[in-house]
Parts: C-alpha cells; sequence; structure tokens
C-alpha cells in the first residue's frame, strides 16, 4: 500500500509539471496520499506495540502478526496474534484464543504463495505428514484468488492432532519476510516439527 501510495505521488507530480493536471488539484491529491502514507506507518507502529506488550504479557519467546486463511472456524483474513510460549503455541484474534500444546503439533511447514504452486498436493501431504490431497487443492485455489499482498507473504501450514482427534491443518500468513520466519521457529522446542521449503529447495530446520 505504501508503494501504490509513493507511485500515485510521482504519477500526480508528473502530470502537474507537463500541465495535465491542475496544480491545486496535484496539490491536494499529494496531500492526502502523504496522509494515508502516515497512517499505515501509524498503524503498523501501533500493531507492533501492541504485540510486543501481549507476548511480555504471556512471557512468550516470539509473537507474529498473522492472517487466518483456514483451518479454524474464523472468516478467511482474519487478522491475529501466533506466540510461541515453549509448550504450546497459543492463536489470539480479537473475540477467540486457540491453544496448540506442543506434543500435539505434527509439522509446521514454511513457504511461500509461489513455492505452494510449484509443489503438487501428494508432495505436500508427506511434507506436512498428513493432510488430505482434496483439502490441500482447495487450500491452492484460495491463495491462487487472494491479493496481490499474499504474494510477499510466508505461508504456515501447520497439522496438529489432539489427544483421540484426527490430523486438522491450520494455515496463516504473515507478511514477515520468510528468512525471519525460519530464524524464529529455530527456537528450541520447535526444531524437529519444523520444514522449510523456499526456493524450490526443501530444508530441515536444525
Amino acid at each position: 500500500m505504501l508503494l501504490l501510495l509513493f507511485v500515485l505521488i510521482f504519477g500526480v507530480c508528473v502530470l502537474s509539471m507537463i500541465g495535465s493536471l491542475n496544480a491545486g488539484a496535484a496539490f491536494f491529491i499529494s496531500v492526502c496520499c502523504l496522509a494515508g502514507m502516515v497512517l499505515q506507518v501509524r498503524q503498523k507502529h501501533i500493531m507492533r506495540q501492541q504485540l510486543n506488550r501481549r507476548r511480555v504479557a504471556l512471557q512468550a519467546k516470539w509473537g507474529l502478526q498473522v492472517k487466518h486463511l483456514g483451518g479454524l472456524p474464523l472468516p478467511v483474513d482474519t487478522l491475529g496474534s501466533l506466540f510461541f510460549l515453549g509448550d504450546r503455541l497459543i492463536l489470539e484474534t480479537e473475540h477467540d484464543l486457540w491453544t496448540f500444546k506442543l506434543e500435539d503439533l505434527r509439522k509446521i511447514l514454511l513457504m511461500t504463495s509461489d513455492q505452494i504452486y510449484k509443489v503438487d498436493d501428494r508432495q505436500l501431504c508427506n511434507l506436512l505428514l498428513a493432510g488430505s490431497s482434496r483439502t490441500l487443492a482447495a487450500l491452492r485455489e484460495k491463495i491462487r484468488h487472494h491479493d496481490s499482498a499474499l504474494h510477499h507473504s510466508s505461508i504456515l501450514l501447520i497439522t496438529y492432532q489432539p489427544e483421540a482427534s484426527d490430523t486438522s491443518l491450520l494455515v496463516l500468513a504473515s507478511a514477515v519476510y520468510p528468512q525471519k520466519v525460519t530464524s524464529l521457529l529455530k527456537t528450541n522446542g520447535l526444531a524437529d516439527k519444523v520444514s522449510v521449503r523456499l526456493h524450490g529447495q526443501q530444508v530441515n530446520v536444525i
């Protein structure tokens, strides 16, 4: 969004310089774009502060701002926070909280949306140690028709199996760079459950 606003300001300036746009209109549009950029930066700063305060309150090792893509009774694009407390993962949204015990987690697979297109459903099932190819095909279509911002996101596919229950798949997206998410997932206690697949290669996080 910030990049789009910057491009819009640049385009308005060019049109104003060549006389295709009234100077007053160009000034008004530019001010509105700048205000939008400031608002975006401020919102991101506030969200980071809230995430850090909650991480400290939970005594979590790390926290990530995420977007729900599937797996829970939540609308797609529901915003939330994912925390790792050493013995469990906690997913918090504005109104709900889910806890995933460490012993119930089967696999955490980190990919980009581009990589999900390149790996077939059977390979994904094998990497996740479970899952239905039908479910993964539906996920692929959901990501394909999603907004363009998702193409730059880290995709977390998490399989978990509570006692006496079937294996379930949770899909989350984070705007944090995959390399940064990889370093967070190397935290003690998760390493043996994590696989990273970036740039067409699978790397077991040790």
